[in-house]
């Protein structure tokens, strides 16, 4: 896709969202904003960050983390195995054993 592209499908996306996701947004108990994170690997490894937002759904987490990279920046970081994909992977199996929920 290219950038022009790109923007397109993500102002068709943001139209979504706002009109059909968040008048009925996850608010008050069922949300966790910022949360850090800190885990260990393998004994050896030390990652942290801080998540944005997190949605609690019944046995659904959603992840929600902000991006404010231009659209070239983003359509890089979005290749496999580069920086956006892997903090995506990370958030999901870090979660995924606190929690004890269901992939999606």
């Amino acid at each position: 896709m290219s950038v022009n592209e790109l923007r397109e499908y993500g102002q068709q996306l943001l139209k979504n969202l706002y009109e059909n996701y968040i008048p009925n947004s996850l608010k008050g108990e069922n949300v966790s904003l910022e949360k850090e994170i800190n885990v260990r690997l393998e004994g050896n490894y030390l990652i942290n960050g801080i998540i944005d937002k997190l949605e609690y759904d019944n046995d659904i987490i959603r992840v929600v983390d902000y991006k404010t990279d231009s659209a070239e920046q983003g359509l890089k970081k979005l290749v496999l195995g580069r920086s956006y994909w892997r903090q995506a992977v990370f958030y999901t199996i870090d979660n995924f054993y606190i929690f004890n929920f269901r992939l999606l």
